[in-house]
């Protein structure tokens, strides 16, 4: 357990958390002082004449109970590693972040956005490839629930942007990489191509490919 959450110093108030719907429903009991002092939405929710506040239940039918408890993770032991010490795949980090975002809690969106990264380093960096097709699942994930201006915004395009292209670069590579890009919200694909023109414009005169109109015409089939 972290040891900024003793269990001494988070009293004995309890609320419940029923996360999903249907059969897939599961109920969860955390700390009340835990759980409004990381999350604005769990603070608002217990103060004033809400129901939830007197019932001391707060219902989540559209999130995931899985991804809950990964939360629950992130509030008593500070992260959300398996308990084999791997991390989880790329879209339930994503995911981790989204609902993190949703119950504005910035030291768990911190969590996921510090596992995700690790991650990357372990898996995406070393390989000098293209990341797995789920790192773009989690990129959309991340992307429809984050601030214009949110950090973890700028590590998914700094990982492309760091990306060395040219260490396994082929026709092959070319087309995986479209079929990537086209899962990926527009906003994502532009900021990488922004950093990637800027590169470019450090490392190349302007405009010194562009001294033969040939390359840019297509080829006429001669009639037989």
């Amino acid at each position: 357990m972290d040891r900024k959450h003793k269990l001494g110093k988070l009293g004995k108030a309890f609320i419940t958390i029923v996360v999903g719907e249907g059969d897939e429903q599961e109920e969860f009991t955390i700390h009340e002082a835990l759980a409004t002092q990381r999350s604005r939405f769990f603070r608002n929710c217990m103060k004033g004449n809400w129901k939830e506040a007197e019932d001391r239940v707060v219902k989540l039918p559209k999130e995931e109970p899985a991804i809950f408890e990964l939360y629950v993770q992130s509030l008593y032991a500070g992260h959300v590693s398996n308990q084999d010490d791997t991390s989880p795949p790329f879209p339930k980090l994503g995911k981790i972040f989204a609902l993190a975002h949703m119950l504005q809690d910035t030291e768990a969106r911190n969590t996921a956005t510090k596992e995700i990264f690790a991650k990357i380093e372990r898996v995406v960096v070393p390989s000098y490839a293209i990341p797995p097709a789920d790192f773009f699942d989690m990129i959309t994930s991340v992307w429809e629930t984050s601030d214009k201006d949110a950090p973890i915004r700028r590590l998914l395009v700094d990982t492309f942007k760091s990306y060395n292209m040219l260490a396994s670069y082929g026709k092959a590579e070319k087309e995986q990489i479209i079929a990537c890009f086209e899962k990926v919200p527009a906003d994502f694909h532009a900021r990488v191509t922004w950093e990637f023109m800027a590169r470019y414009r450090k490392t190349q005169w302007l405009g010194e490919d562009l001294n033969d109109v040939s390359q840019y015409l297509e080829k006429v089939e001669s009639e037989k």
